[in-house]
């Protein structure tokens, strides 16, 4: 799985192709209804845990709007490779570091963290390395960012914007979810 960022062009609009994990829970049908709802905007993928009794359903019926013909899988490369700016923290922190930068402040670039999705802004290389930390991992909660490991460097973030939230300073975000180091982002 390779850091993806694909925008389509037509004009000056631009669609934003989004991608929802947990597309069949209360927050994923949600998230569909507003994504369906904006302009610019197309649900390209859904995914559950394997095994959920939801693989295979229409994310549009499951979300109340009729069939949209994407189907909840289970396939989390599947799910990247649809979507637009998904944060693969195993890409070289190169690639890291200009995905996010090049995503912000539209439509940003987006992790995981406990499940749910986090938007990342403000980033900027690190000198901390990665050096004995798996990709995704956080390296240091500090008191204006947090780092976090790539497979071959560290990137720090600024600002992110939990789902549903606004977007607030990373370590303010991090106190408040009680992140530590060593947690994994995107997994």
């Amino acid at each position: 799985m390779r850091a993806i960022w694909h925008q389509a062009f037509w004009g000056n609009n631009m669609t934003v192709r989004i991608g929802i994990c947990g597309g069949g829970g209360r927050m994923g049908r949600m998230l569909a209804q507003v994504g369906h709802a904006r302009e610019g905007v197309v649900i390209a993928a859904g995914i559950e845990q394997p095994g959920s009794e939801l693989l295979g359903r229409d994310l549009g019926e499951l979300a109340g709007l009729g069939p949209l013909g994407v189907l909840i899988g289970d396939d989390r490369a599947a799910l990247f490779a649809a979507s637009d700016v998904v944060v693969d923290w195993s890409a070289g922190v190169d690639t890291i570091f200009n995905m996010i930068r090049g995503a912000d402040p539209q439509p940003s670039a987006n992790t995981t963290h406990c499940g749910s999705k986090l938007s990342l802004y403000d980033a900027g290389r690190s000198s901390y390395g990665s050096s004995g930390h798996s990709a995704g991992a956080v390296i240091e909660v500090g008191v204006e960012k947090i780092i976090i490991a790539s497979t071959d460097g560290s990137v720090a973030i600024g600002r992110v914007k939990a789902a549903g939230g606004k977007k607030i300073g990373a370590a303010e975000w991090a106190e408040s979810v009680d992140l530590k180091v060593g947690d994994i982002l995107g997994n």
